[in-house]
């Protein structure tokens, strides 16, 4: 029987963008993207690359639709529908929720790819994978940047632009292994540990937008306080209990 081919999906960190393209500086850029990535982490993708594509590889893509599963309840947070003309595109979830939180003045929308079983073309870390999706918005700036949420303290951020001008701010993590991580090599590293281990292999991309209309500490300030009120790892740990 030919064996299958192993094929590597582009896991690298993308170094952060200002607008045309130019290298971001500033106070977002106090924990740059660009890192060395830890010796174990690279001793492991690499020595259990042969095993890991053997568990985990050796199966087709996913075919199913994703399932829409019921937003978190948030205290304090309205629930307002699903999060308007934002969408991002992730390839093969298992289950997608998609929704808008109000509280006072401030607006969250909440965006989670959860993936069952990680596999080839269906991975939480994966070239294919947008944050802008494609219903208009653009990716002009993307960068870390130090939250202090609990879990949650430091994030990949995105600055998006529609077609009209309008503006959002996305933050993100990994959710891997039961962890949270912005980095995608630290990703992928928990993925083949998890596998390795025989522990549970769900993951997932937490996405969270915010208008972009005041300052942009405000719309940190609104992600803060959202995740302040929710809890996102009892919600990731509810989904990875259910099994498709």
């Amino acid at each position: 029987i030919p064996a299958k081919r192993l094929r590597y999906s582009a896991i690298v960190d993308r170094p952060p963008l200002g607008p045309a393209g130019r290298t971001l500086r500033g106070a977002d850029r106090a924990n740059p993207i660009w890192q060395p990535v830890p010796l174990a982490i690279a001793a492991l993708l690499v020595l259990a690359a042969p095993a890991y594509a053997w568990i985990v590889m050796d199966s087709d893509p996913p075919t199913l639709a994703p399932l829409g599963v019921a937003p978190p309840v948030v205290p304090g947070w309205s629930h307002m529908g699903d999060g308007g003309d934002w969408q991002p595109h992730f390839v093969g979830p298992a289950r997608i929720t998609r929704s808008r939180y109000r509280k006072g003045d401030r607006e969250v929308d909440l965006y989670v790819a959860f993936f069952d079983r990680q596999r080839e073309g269906a991975e939480v870390v994966y070239h294919a994978n947008r944050l802008a999706g494609s219903t208009g918005w653009t990716r002009v700036e993307t960068g870390r940047h130090t939250l202090g949420a609990s879990k949650l303290r430091q994030v990949a951020y995105e600055r998006l632009e529609s077609a009209d001008g309008r503006q959002r701010l996305v933050v993100s993590t990994y959710w891997v292994f039961g962890r949270f991580t912005a980095s995608g090599v630290e990703a992928k590293g928990l993925q083949v540990l998890a596998t390795l281990l025989g522990r549970e292999r769900a993951a997932a991309s937490v996405a969270l937008g915010v208008p972009l209309a005041d300052s942009r500490e405000e719309a940190y300030a609104a992600v803060r306080e959202f995740l302040a009120d929710a809890d996102i790892s009892a919600f990731l740990d509810g989904l990875a209990s259910i099994r498709r």
